[in-house]
């Protein structure tokens, strides 16, 4: 059941490798390396319910490209758990941070110092939250790209329509941010129209 209904989630893996540990089964590979990604989520959860400064180890950031060290206050997980909402004290900003471009992480002793600057807000479904700006995003798909889509962005399936007419599939959403729209049609090109 979980590899099947519950494949996405990210604490899948942690609770199969519990399964496993007393198993015949074989685990596989990529759920070990998964299992790092639910650790993180179970070391966050307790630093969100404890009130406490994490530092994110070597996060890759898709923004900046760089890979660093980021001091936040964690305030809670996106929907899907693929994305930390968390305010970095550096930049006085609260940001989503993915889970997976987190390599490691420490949960400081120090409380949270700025819970009244932790402003959030649904972040679109690419995963960005509001920046002020918004774009409104339509575009039509080959089945290819509409399957690309749907796995790499769930959380734009209730914005996807099959046209039968032109045997493709429509995306009409808003967004906060183009970056990630762009980055998608450009690596199908031919595929989005």
């Amino acid at each position: 059941l979980l590899l099947t209904a519950g494949k996405d989630h990210i604490l899948k893996d942690s609770i199969l490798k519990k399964l496993y540990m007393h198993s015949d089964i074989h685990i596989q590979s990529g759920q070990i390396a998964k299992a790092h990604l639910s650790s993180l989520v179970e070391k966050l959860g307790e630093a969100v319910a404890k009130g406490k400064q994490v530092v994110l180890k070597k996060y890759h950031s898709a923004n900046t490209n760089t890979i660093d060290d980021r001091l936040v206050e964690p305030i809670h997980f996106t929907d899907n758990y693929q994305n930390l909402v968390a305010f970095e004290v550096a930049s006085k900003q609260v940001k989503y941070f993915n889970i997976e471009r987190i390599t490691a992480l420490e949960i400081l002793p120090k409380a949270i110092q700025h819970a009244d600057l932790h402003k959030t807000s649904k972040p679109d479904v690419f995963g960005f939250g509001e920046s002020g700006q918004t774009h409104d995003v339509a575009m039509w798909l080959s089945l290819r790209a509409y399957v690309f889509l749907k796995e790499e962005y769930p959380l734009t399936i209730p914005y996807l329509k099959y046209d039968k007419k032109r045997d493709q599939y429509r995306l009409q959403v808003t967004v906060n941010n183009l970056a990630p729209v762009q980055r998608f049609v450009k690596g199908l090109e031919g595929e989005v129209f």
